[in-house]
């Protein structure tokens, strides 16, 4: 990493929807260390320097290889990690779907300055239909990566708010034995468990609010 020969590194990775930290160290003559182990390749955070943008990262038993410049880390490069290579080659073909929908997001933007009505349905439409594209588009990805941990992290951070409950089973159901016991899996089936219980025909948990009064109800 060019630019910087000193400075404190943070180790973190995401847990219960935030950021914890694992280990933190400082770098001394452009050198630091972490020591650990790792049974299933999980992504990772580097802060390196209090910079604002963390280094992100599939780690796993490999020797990986992270290069770049402290003064943009949003574009270094990761080499040795076959999880991250998975999950570049889908962001890469996911590219072209992020730049139609921006280019939509600024007509629509200059429709409504002009209140141009039809053409904002006209958009509208567009980008529902690009939006359904890419989530399939997703899903075959889910589907080629069912072995490994980049096909239940791609369900976490695209898919969940658009699989009714069914695919969502459906798609755990089918991710391979030997990943079951991975972090993204579990997450999966533990949010399975919570949907089930609130599945139409089923009878509603007990719960307890505050009356408008403060009591406990």
């Amino acid at each position: 990493l060019k630019g910087i020969t000193e400075g404190a590194v943070t180790l973190q990775k995401r847990s219960e929807g935030k950021l914890v930290t694992v280990d933190s160290t400082h770098i001394r003559d452009g050198n630091f260390t972490f020591s650990g182990t790792i049974n299933f390749p999980e992504m990772y955070f580097l802060t390196i320097a209090e910079k604002e943008t963390p280094i992100r990262f599939f780690a796993e038993a490999s020797e990986i290889t992270i290069t770049g410049h402290i003064d943009s880390l949003g574009f270094v490069r990761v080499t040795g990690s076959n999880s991250q290579d998975i999950l570049n080659s889908v962001g890469y073909e996911l590219n072209s779907f992020v730049e139609k929908q921006q280019e939509l997001s600024n007509q629509y933007l200059e429709a409504r300055k002009k209140g141009n009505k039809i053409q904002i349905a006209e958009i509208i439409s567009q980008y529902n239909q690009l939006y359904e594209e890419k989530n399939n588009k997703i899903k075959q990805f889910v589907a080629e990566n069912s072995s490994n941990v980049i096909g239940p992290y791609l369900v976490i951070r695209n898919l969940l708010p658009t699989l009714s409950f069914e695919e969502l089973k459906t798609t755990t159901d089918n991710f391979d034995p030997s990943i079951v016991d991975s972090k993204y899996v579990k997450n999966l089936k533990k949010r399975i468990e919570i949907l089930a219980k609130v599945q139409i025909g089923k009878t509603a948990p007990d719960f307890t609010l505050n009356t408008p009064n403060g009591e406990p109800l």
